[in-house]
């Protein structure tokens, strides 16, 4: 049975906890004109990143202008990689995963048909907030239909659902959260939510 629960604040909490392990450090910036730039990131935008180098000095440098981001650890971070994994949620209890992302925004589709039990898809365009190699928090704009015999919110029931959304996910070294307010005809608004381990190819 597949049951829409009002998590919302502790959710936003774990949300909360994932950003602040994200945060990046010192981190080495490759151009693509092929010059680099080392020193410690300040802060990370959508379309830019402001870095102090090692001699104090503070640059904002334009993301078009940047090839990779290697982290003093070794880590090399990819702007643009495919993503594939498994979630539990909407929109068919049990999801398999994939999508891609490019530099500023990317596209997941999910779902699954599990016979006569469950059947969904939903599919996500999202926008990156924040991102570095171990950690990524974005916002998206969604669409996906269920269909089955076990589909209940509060308060009522059906056999099928379209719904429409916009939604909140952060992923943590694979480990994936999705929150998502959704707006269908028959409950109205109400929040749907994925959670699983979805792995980033970056």
């Amino acid at each position: 049975m597949m049951e829409i629960k009002r998590t919302l604040p502790g959710l936003i909490l774990i949300c909360f906890l994932f950003g602040i392990c994200g945060l990046a450090k010192s981190a080495e910036l490759v151009l693509k004109d092929g010059k680099s730039i080392k020193g410690k990131i300040l802060e990370e935008k959508n379309d830019s990143v402001l870095l102090e180098t090692v001699k104090g000095e503070q640059v904002k440098i334009p993301k078009a202008e940047i090839a990779s981001i290697d982290y003093t650890d070794g880590k090399s971070f990819k702007q643009k990689y495919p993503i594939t994994g498994v979630t539990i949620g909407f929109p068919a209890l049990l999801n398999l995963v994939g999508g891609y992302y490019w530099k500023d925004f990317g596209l997941k589709i999910s779902g699954g048909y599990w016979s006569n039990l469950v059947r969904g898809v939903q599919l996500n365009g999202s926008i990156k907030l924040i991102e570095n190699k171990d950690f990524l928090m974005g916002t998206s704009l969604l669409a996906g239909r269920v269909d089955g015999p076990h589909i209940f919110w509060n308060g009522g029931s059906a056999y099928s659902l379209n719904y429409l959304g916009a939604g909140l996910e952060v992923n943590l070294l694979g480990f994936d959260l999705e929150l998502n307010p959704t707006y269908s005809e028959g409950p109205g608004l109400f929040f749907l939510w994925q959670l699983g381990y979805v792995h980033r190819f970056n």
